[in-house]
């Protein structure tokens, strides 16, 4: 994954998550797991995190977060949050699975959609 032309870090849909070289949590069937502990999941298009649904994502790759459009994931891995270009992340984003894990990434590992 990639943010203004730097290396953030990587995901591997369905395993580990690493920033900066360190592993900061990992996505286990459909659970979001950060340092340890179980901070949300993922079911359908929806994210839960502490309980609650915070957002989803469109079959399209719009993302939603409180009910206000965000940003959007493209099928060819750009990721554009209100209005702009966030990063690209090395390879596609051809399915709804795969926008929905990149949708809890940035949601749980970084402050994109905050």
């Amino acid at each position: 994954i990639y943010q203004s032309g730097s290396r953030l870090g990587c995901m591997d849909f369905g395993g580990d998550i690493y920033i900066s070289g360190c592993r900061e949590g990992y996505f286990s069937c459909g659970d979001v797991y950060k340092g340890g502990s179980r901070v949300g999941y993922i079911s359908n298009e929806d994210l839960y995190v502490d309980g609650s649904r915070v957002g989803y994502v469109s079959s399209s790759g719009d993302m939603f977060v409180d009910g206000c459009r965000v940003g959007e994931l493209d099928d060819g891995g750009d990721v554009y949050v209100q209005g702009c270009r966030w990063g690209n992340i090395q390879g596609s984003l051809d399915d709804l699975e795969k926008k929905m894990y990149m949708f809890a990434f940035l949601y749980c590992f970084t402050d994109a959609l905050r």
